[in-house]
This record gives structure tokens, C-alpha cells and sequence, in this order.
């Protein structure tokens, strides 16, 4: 959800990306909030991962990026619901 409500707030405060930079957007996001806490506290270094880690790593945070995006797409297209 914090992918979600963090690109929806990017595009209300005017960002205006492509369908691509949204979705590069959206994975970057989920690859360091998912990571970046596991590397501060000492758990497991993605600098010491072999490309096999990176592939399992990346493929769920990927799919999991293009399903925020096409909510979002969805309900941009649904439009205000009064």
C-alpha cells in the first residue's frame, strides 16, 4: 500500500511519468523498502548477493511493482467516485 499512496502523492504533487518510468518507479521502490531494511540491520547484504539472489529477489518485487501500477491505472481510469 505504501507503493501505492507513495506514487498516487508523486502524481498529485505533478509528477507526470510514463507508463515506463512508472513502473521502473514503482519496482525501484519496492526493491529498496524491501532491502534497505535488511541491510541496516545487519541481516543480509545485497552487495554480497550472487545473480541468482538478485533474479529471486527482483522477479516477486517486480510483479508485485506492475500490480500497484495497474490499480492505480484502473482507478485513474474508473475516475472520482462520488
Amino acid at each position: 500500500m505504501g507503493m501505492g499512496v507513495a506514487l498516487s502523492l508523486a502524481q498529485a504533487a505533478g509528477w507526470l511519468p510514463t507508463k515506463t518510468s512508472r513502473y521502473a518507479a514503482a519496482s525501484l521502490f519496492a526493491l529498496t523498502v524491501t532491502n534497505l531494511p535488511i541491510f541496516l540491520l545487519g541481516i543480509s547484504d545485497p552487495r554480497t548477493w550472487t545473480a541468482s539472489d538478485w533474479v529471486s529477489d527482483i522477479i516477486p518485487h517486480g510483479i508485485f511493482a506492475v500490480v500497484t501500477v495497474r490499480v492505480i491505472e484502473k482507478l485513474e481510469a474508473a475516475g472520482p467516485q462520488i
